[in-house]
């Protein structure tokens, strides 16, 4: 079974690039905010979580919390740079 990656992300180009990237290798869904995340957790957790850390409604460093909840405390977190090539590509 492939595993399961959420997106969020509120830019709606860089989260279409992530998805067609991945999919076919990777169940992929994907929500737009710290809202839809918050809404998105109601059934099985994710094996990863790509998580924008500059959302409109929400820090995503203060969202990490939740997602380890969720997780049942199984997280790691790894911060990597602004993804803005993704728009420069496009």
């Amino acid at each position: 079974m492939n595993k399961q990656i959420l997106i969020v992300e509120d830019d709606a180009e860089i989260r279409g690039v992530l998805n067609a990237v991945l999919t076919g290798s990777y169940r992929v869904s994907e929500v737009a905010s710290g809202t839809s995340l918050r809404r998105s957790f109601t059934g099985e957790a994710p094996d990863v979580v790509l998580l924008d850390l500059h959302l409109g409604d929400a820090n995503g460093l203060e969202l990490l919390p939740m997602i380890k909840r969720h997780r049942g405390g199984r997280a790691r977190s790894h911060q990597t740079r602004r993804v803005s090539f993704f728009k420069q590509a496009i």
